[in-house]
């Protein structure tokens, strides 16, 4: 596994601690058996790893990073995020990213 792995592993199970249904978004290239190749996955550029839903709470999208920085698409997506009520956009280096977060909602 690599480190961005365990980390998008660590905030998926701290998430459904906290009581969030995760949904993981699988972007980037997928591999086709039939075709013998990678193609594209069909998820839009820019949209978050990680998708968590609390019922009558809110929901979070997360997107997980190491060192690196958002992308254009991703910065994007975040502010079409950032707009919508009831939900909010993590930008997760960690799992105290997510608490900080989760400390705003209550």
């Amino acid at each position: 596994m690599t480190l961005e792995s365990d980390r998008k592993k660590a905030i998926k199970e701290y998430m459904k601690l906290m009581g969030y249904e995760v949904y993981p978004i699988y972007n980037g290239a997928v591999y086709d058996i039939r075709l013998r190749r990678y193609r594209k996955s069909g998820t839009r550029p820019g949209v978050a790893d990680l998708f968590c839903v609390k019922p009558g709470i809110r929901s979070i999208w997360i997107e997980t990073k190491g060192n690196g920085k958002q992308t254009p698409d991703q910065a994007q997506f975040e502010a079409f995020i950032k707009g919508i009520p009831y939900t909010a956009y993590v930008l997760a280096r960690s799992v105290s990213d997510i608490e900080k977060e989760l400390t705003m909602e209550a």
